[in-house]
């Protein structure tokens, strides 16, 4: 019985031995994947702006869409960070931004392949373009899928070699309760598609007052001086994909940073 226990007490040893010595490869390959990844939302964003709005320098920071994961956080905060609650929260992100991307690749799918007075004239005005951006689109999600994987893989590592303190993982103690649960695959995230098509942009002085590009404005948005008017449902949907690019494309930046220390840590 005592060599069956000095095995296993060896095997549990080679073990953590060969997870710690596989960490820092997986950070590196973590953080070239997300490298990657952002530079296909930078690309990807360029194209949207460019098809949607006619300029590829289009930009308004006002405008925000209040279901996408906080893309900003206190450096001391950020420094602080335990590693478990790092990982933790790319990976709650990760799966917040990828049903985002589910619901407008959806919209975008829809629009492409709609029938009626509608379809026709998206496909003559814009030529069969939002099939492109859907396909993109899916190709961002496979990507961040793949990233979501390896985030998980290593904060199941980390919280293996720390169970000393806690016999099973739990979420950083700044979550809140409802988030104590593991993150969900993005196939089993569907049901969370329904709140975000029902959100609205969430601006300062925007929603209310920008009105889609014509042919002849001199800019991508005109802003109405006179009484708001509504803003239509499809023009609602071109706003939105445009702010979820933009926000995963500046938090694919910060997980850039956040991978850069802790390879530097291990």
């Amino acid at each position: 019985m005592a060599w069956y226990r000095t095995a296993l007490w060896f095997w549990l040893l080679a073990a953590v031995y060969e997870t710690c010595c596989s960490s820092p490869s997986s950070l590196s390959s973590s953080l070239s994947l997300t490298r990657a990844v952002r530079s296909r939302v930078q690309q990807l964003l360029l194209r949207y702006k460019e098809e949607q709005f006619g300029d590829t320098h289009f930009d308004d920071k006002r405008i925000a869409l209040n279901t996408l994961p906080s893309v900003t956080i206190n450096y001391r905060t950020w420094l602080q960070m335990k590693d478990t609650e790092r990982l933790y929260r790319a990976s709650r992100d990760l799966q917040s931004f990828w049903t985002h991307l589910e619901s407008q690749r959806q919209k975008l799918h829809g629009n492409s392949d709609g029938s009626g007075e509608t379809g026709v004239k998206k496909r003559n005005r814009r030529g069969r373009q939002s099939q492109s951006l859907s396909e993109s689109i899916l190709g961002i999600q496979l990507d961040i899928r793949d990233l979501m994987r390896q985030v998980n893989s290593q904060l199941h590592s980390i919280s293996t070699l720390k169970n000393e303190d806690d016999n099973t993982h739990t979420p950083p103690p700044t979550t809140t309760s409802s988030s104590t649960s593991t993150v969900s695959s993005p196939g089993s995230a569907r049901p969370a598609l329904e709140p975000i098509r029902s959100s609205t942009l969430r601006t300062k002085d925007v929603p209310q007052s920008v009105t889609p590009p014509r042919e002849d404005a001199s800019s991508p948005v005109a802003v109405q001086q006179n009484a708001p008017e509504p803003v239509s449902s499809q023009w609602v949907s071109v706003l939105e994909g445009y702010v979820i690019l933009r926000d995963l494309e500046r938090y694919l930046s910060r997980l850039v940073r956040d991978y850069t220390l802790l390879r530097a840590k291990s």
